[in-house]
């Protein structure tokens, strides 16, 4: 052999050898997604102290003297009227007002600067007053306005007129991935000729602490809509660190998918609340294997709880709830019976809440429904919620009444199972205050005749209920028309704000005399402007205001956030105005995307207007009397 015919035999050889070899194929990009893992930041420890405060206070009041610091448990404050500033202990935010100036319905402003002016006015603000730590880097977001909208009555005149420029920043990527959530923003408000009125500052310093598997997004989104109980039309999908509300105590920064989306009912685009789904396996993810969603069992019969658990880091404690028997366990498994719930003589389910929380202090919640059938008429449980009683709709003596309705369980509809507890924190910090719940109303058991007045189509008995109590809350899926109540078969699904007659006073009907002051629509746009449309926000809600003094709300689509409630009954009772509580809860609360509203009336006693917009919680200071009739209508909104 030839050692030219040896060589090509070689090169023969090694190329069939190279053909016979197992070829690794590439990995598609869902593999890649799934081999990726994304780091997990700790919280560094926040500290802050009074002298920190008052170095900080002399800065923005300008002023050399030595500035008193009083605290609460929650935070540190300085006021120099007007101005005010106040630290939260948790988060070391800042929240910095010429309370004059910001969010007063009355500061209209001469000259605003142009939105290139108003960055660079903040800009040179958060440098001159050393605002931002050196290793923290900023980046601008946006301007938002804040604006007041006034109806007149008696000539149809609307005005809107803006009250300040709101120049949003947010912070650098993390790992590549954008940073958001209401704990990581920062707001300056322009006002008249360039002052600058307001500050609010969020953020907590982190440190990197562990890498954990990265949840691919296809993978979030079935337990999203699994989650959901239902099919989104359309999904928004983006992936971010998420940081939590200043108030909110936070160890870990870890990255989340957040889900925007809309569903089709009845024909109707229905926007969804935002919400988060862990991006890793380091939260744990609940799930409720038994008994089934919807499952009837007979009375008396042992109901099988069964939990499971992925992700996170054992061990985990878990607490089993029914909303009409509370809590009805603490182990993975157990084995109870659950009382008949009702409402009247109408049969109606338990909504059942799995809440597992890890070693890190994760926590996730599953949802599901248990019916348990009577065995006779005569069988049916006590009701487990107080209501009032038929004929009694008015306590004028008593103002401290409040009333929550909510809905959890809207399976194809979208389920949001933070809505109990978000209107149960509210309710709670009332009670704890003197109040008197009476009624708490939840999925088969909210009602759209409790909203409804006597004369409305099909009739309805707000009297009884929404009308017959000081201070309301609903918190579900909401619309700029309506509130989207169960999917159950007692009344409409919808409450349509053209049925709203509130607070009924002299001047209404007796049968629909009522009581309501102020309500919460904790939905999305169940305040949405709409300006210049045939049905902007007067046109739908004027009618309400029949003695009612406010309606609180949103203007855009807002997340579901589950310390709202607890955390805005817990400002009032402090020092805030119930709008201003408002106010401040949604940005405490919501990320900037999100717009804050409400609407109040007004009218005049003696030539002298009552001030609604100064209500404060009953006990807490001053409260107007009963607008009626109203004479001009003032709608607020303002950028989160």
């Amino acid at each position: 052999m030839t050692k030219k015919v040896f060589a090509v035999l070689l090169v023969i050889a090694l190329f069939l050898s190279f053909l016979l070899v197992p070829v690794a194929c590439a990995p598609t990009e869902e593999e890649e997604e799934e081999q990726l893992e994304l780091m997990i930041y700790k919280v560094k420890p926040v500290t802050v102290s009074i002298e920190d405060v008052r170095s900080l206070a002399s800065r923005l009041f300008g002023l050399d003297e030595t500035l008193v610091v009083d605290e609460t448990p929650d935070v540190y404050y300085v006021s120099v009227e007007p101005l005010y500033l106040q630290c939260c202990k948790n988060s070391g935010s800042i929240w910095f007002a010429d309370e004059s100036k910001l969010y007063n319905e009355e500061y209209i402003p001469q000259q605003l600067p142009s939105e290139k002016e108003a960055r660079a006015l903040a800009d040179e603000f958060l440098s001159e007053k050393e605002i931002i730590p050196d290793n923290v880097e900023i980046k601008f977001v946006d301007i938002g306005e804040t604006i007041t909208a006034t109806f007149y009555v008696a000539n149809n005149e609307r005005v809107i007129e803006i009250n300040h420029l709101d120049v949003i920043y947010g912070f650098e990527e993390l790992s590549g991935i954008p940073v958001g959530g209401p704990g990581a923003k920062i707001r300056v408000s322009i006002g008249d000729e360039g002052e600058v009125i307001g500050l609010h500052y969020v953020w907590r310093e982190v440190e990197s602490f562990e890498s954990c598997r990265h949840i691919g997004e296809d993978e979030a989104t079935e337990i999203f809509k699994e989650k959901l109980g239902a099919e989104p039309e359309q999904l928004e999908i983006r992936l971010e660190y998420y940081a939590e509300s200043e108030f909110t105590k936070q160890d870990f920064l870890q990255p989340y998918y957040v889900f925007d989306g809309t569903m089709m009912i009845e024909q109707d685009e229905v926007h969804l609340k935002t919400q988060v789904i862990p991006a890793t396996t380091f939260s744990p993810m609940a799930r409720i294997v038994s008994p089934d969603d919807s499952e009837e069992f007979p009375e008396g019969a042992m109901i099988e709880f069964e939990a499971s658990v992925s992700g996170g880091e054992p061990p985990y404690e878990y607490i089993w709830e029914s909303h009409i028997d509370g809590v009805i366990g603490t182990e993975a498994s157990l084995s109870k019976t659950l009382s008949v719930g009702k409402r009247d003589e109408e049969i109606l389910p338990h909504t059942i809440w799995l809440t597992v929380i890890d070693r890190n202090g994760n926590q996730d919640i599953a949802l599901a429904s248990v019916i348990v059938s009577p065995s006779s008429p005569m069988a049916l449980a006590p009701e487990g919620i107080q209501t009032l009683s038929a004929g009694s709709p008015r306590d004028d003596a008593n103002d401290k009444e409040v009333g929550i309705e909510w809905v959890c369980a809207y399976r194809e509809k979208g389920n949001l199972p933070k809505s109990a507890l978000i209107a149960r924190g509210f309710m709670n910090g009332l009670t704890s205050d003197g109040w008197v719940c009476r009624f708490d109303f939840g999925d088969q058991s909210a009602w759209e005749q409790d909203f409804k007045y006597r004369e409305g189509p099909a009739g309805g008995t707000d009297y009884e209920q929404i009308d017959a109590v000081d201070f309301a809350y609903y918190c579900g899926h909401g619309d700029p028309y309506y509130i989207d109540l169960t999917n159950g078969e007692h009344d409409s699904q919808r409450f349509w704000f053209a049925n709203a007659r509130w607070g009924g006073n002299a001047g209404g009907a007796e049968e629909e005399a009522g009581d309501l002051e102020w309500i919460v629509l904790d939905a999305c746009q169940t305040l949405k402007l709409m300006e210049g449309h045939a049905n902007d926000v007067f046109d739908r809600w004027d009618q309400a205001f029949d003695g009612l003094h406010m309606v609180l709300g949103f203007d855009t689509d807002s997340f579901d956030y589950m310390e709202r409630g607890f955390l805005f009954a817990k400002l009032m009772k402090w020092r805030y105005t119930i709008r201003m509580s408002w106010i401040m809860v949604t940005t405490a609360t919501e990320e900037s995307s999100t717009r804050g509203a409400y609407l109040l009336a007004v009218t005049s006693r003696d030539y002298t207007y009552t001030h609604t917009s100064e209500d404060h919680l009953p006990g807490h200071g001053y409260v107007s009397p009963d607008p009626y009739p109203p004479e001009l209508f003032r709608y607020y909104r303002w950028t989160c």
